[in-house]
């Protein structure tokens, strides 16, 4: 059996984060976060395009200095909604890939909805490789790499699992990848641990949150429905060595940085329980 490596022996260092509360987040937030052992950031820029030059301010401000310990990897890219007029959604492509550029970010992941599985046929599977392809397109020019990520959506071609290997096998682009979010999978009826099996040598980043199974709640690891000794066993039968991003909501917590602190903690406590394949959990 193959012994895992990278991130899942090291502990969880990665913390996705929303761009518009990262820049409001005081910098005592910052220091917490770096405090509990998190050490990269994932901005997820669904909100970020009406604020670029916040954003641009806050990577150039003394607060990001004096946090070292933080860098930014990569980016979660807007939603590409098919609903949306294609000059229009290319040009939020552009704008988020051009915010990349700007804080010198490689790597992002983007969700692709529109394309309803009901109607689901040989065209549509055609239609779905021409839209990654323009996708590639723009993220191949700027040498950033690209990860698909599930949708929680699931009425979505591209919430399924097998969609997302299917399409990627199909183009067979070096750059391209899958962005597995667990809490996706299980609000859509997957059991996260066999997208887990069934994917793993194309993913480049995991997500990891729990919920109830029908909503995608972004609770903290352990405080939600999801078979989280299931995942873990998945990782330690491989060898994944890509990112694993914790992504819990922290928004409620910006004015309390010790709660902020206990919370994160609280991950890397039951990440080391589950890998460890222990119930022994601080209450």
């Amino acid at each position: 059996m193959p012994s895992s490596s990278g991130q899942f022996v090291s502990g969880l260092q990665q913390l996705s984060l929303n761009t518009k509360g990262l820049i409001e987040f005081p910098e005592h937030v910052l220091e917490a976060i770096s405090d509990a052992g998190y050490k990269t950031l994932e901005l997820n820029l669904g909100s970020a395009l009406s604020h670029v030059k916040d954003l641009k301010m806050w990577m150039k401000s003394s607060m990001v200095t004096r946090c070292k310990q933080l860098s930014i990897s990569s980016a979660s890219l807007p939603i590409f909604d098919l609903a949306t007029g294609n000059t229009e959604r290319i040009k939020i492509l552009k704008h988020s890939l051009s915010i990349l550029d700007e804080i010198e970010v490689r790597k992002a992941s983007v969700i692709i909805e529109g394309l309803p599985i009901a109607s689901f046929d040989s065209l549509s599977h055609k239609k779905a490789l021409t839209i990654v392809k323009r996708i590639l397109e723009e993220t191949s020019s700027r040498n950033i790499e690209l990860s698909l990520e599930n949708s929680a959506k699931k009425t979505e071609i591209f919430a399924s699992i097998d969609t997302l290997v299917s399409v990627i096998s199909g183009l067979r682009d070096k750059n391209l990848g899958i962005a597995v979010d667990v809490g996706h999978a299980f609000v859509t009826g997957q059991e996260p641990h066999k997208v887990l099996a069934e994917s793993l040598s194309f993913t480049k980043s995991v997500h990891l949150s729990d919920n109830d199974g029908v909503s995608d709640l972004h609770k903290s690891i352990g405080q939600g429905k999801i078979d989280y000794f299931r995942i873990f066993d998945t990782f330690r039968k491989t060898e994944f060595d890509g990112s694993i991003f914790l992504e819990v909501d922290l928004s409620h917590l910006r004015n309390d940085c010790k709660t902020m602190k206990d919370v994160l903690l609280r991950n890397q406590f039951y990440w080391q329980a589950y890998r460890l394949g222990t119930l022994d959990i601080p209450a």
